[in-house]
Parts: C-alpha cells; sequence; structure tokens
C-alpha cells in the first residue's frame, strides 16, 4: 500500500512522569522530521487520540492512510522507543520496530 498520509499518535510514556516531557519531544521529532517528506501528509500530533484506542478507528477519524504508535520507556540509562504503523484495513503491522539509546547530559549535546 502507497502511504501518503500518517496519523501519529502521542508516544505512551511506561517510565513515569519523569520522562514525560522528553516523550513529548521524541513524538513531535518524529512527526516533524516526517513531516518533511513530501507528499507525506501528517496531521498535527495533537489531533490524533491515544495508544488505547483502535487503529483502524484513527485512520478514518484522522483521514489517513496508516496510523504510527509508540511507546518509550527507561532502564540503567537507556532509552527504549518502540513503535509500531498499521494501514486502513490491515490487521497485520506496517512496522513494528524497537530502538534503544544511551541518555545524553547536555553537556554532550554538540552545538
Amino acid at each position: 500500500m502507497d502511504v501518503r498520509s500518517l496519523a501519529i499518535v502521542p508516544f505512551e510514556n511506561l517510565a513515569g512522569n519523569t520522562i514525560q516531557a522528553t516523550v513529548d519531544g521524541f513524538t513531535q521529532d518524529l512527526a516533524t522530521n516526517l513531516g518533511t517528506m513530501a507528499p507525506l501528509r501528517i496531521p498535527p500530533v495533537s489531533m490524533a487520540r491515544s495508544k488505547q484506542t483502535d487503529a483502524e478507528e484513527i485512520v478514518r477519524e484522522m483521514n489517513t492512510d496508516a496510523v504510527l504508535r509508540g511507546t518509550v520507556s527507561q532502564s540503567q540509562g537507556q532509552f527504549r522507543i518502540e513503535i509500531d504503523s498499521h494501514t486502513h484495513g490491515n490487521e497485520a503491522p506496517l512496522i513494528e520496530e524497537g530502538f534503544q539509546r544511551r541518555e545524553i547530559g547536555v553537556g554532550e549535546i554538540g552545538v
């Protein structure tokens, strides 16, 4: 299926309130970066519903071809991000992927 529009649901924070701003940042950065890929249309993340909502319902409500959802957890100085994406009318995921990265301190960010 050719995906021309993608709803991105705010990522679910599995680590607790201490990293909520980081989780929101991951979601927004992903939406911003994917939004630069013409001709992919991405509605504002704030319009999408929670992860608990059925993927097919999100696709219908957002009028998109697919939905991308994710979770973020944190353990022993590592962030773990899990994502999955479903297309309209297809129960099998388009993408199922996990990523793990170590945390970095403000002093380690190159400016």
